[in-house]
């Protein structure tokens, strides 16, 4: 905290806790900036992996991925399940 914002400081006659109150403040920011890139990395690598699943199941069982109007999606069990009796009997037969 040496140069301008101590000088500022002193030009307004801070005293000691006030130069410990801004370096907690600037150690806040800092650590608050550090956690929005962690999360930013985090999110993103979870966005591929959201898509690889996603690729994986409309490859594997495309007739289990149901789409909602908001673009999201879910794997339908109950059809997972019916296609998995379904293969067993072809396969069985």
């Amino acid at each position: 905290m040496k140069g301008i914002t101590s000088e500022i400081l002193v030009l307004l006659g801070a005293t000691p806790a006030d130069f410990i109150i801004i370096s907690m403040g600037v150690s806040v920011v800092m650590f608050t900036v550090f956690l929005y890139r962690q999360f930013k990395a985090v999110s993103k690598k979870y966005q591929i992996l959201n898509t690889n699943h996603m690729a994986l199941w409309v490859m594997v069982a495309p007739d289990s991925v149901k789409w909602h109007h908001t673009g999201e999606y879910h794997i339908d069990i109950k059809a997972l399940a019916e296609l998995g009796k379904a293969r067993n009997k072809i396969s069985g037969d």
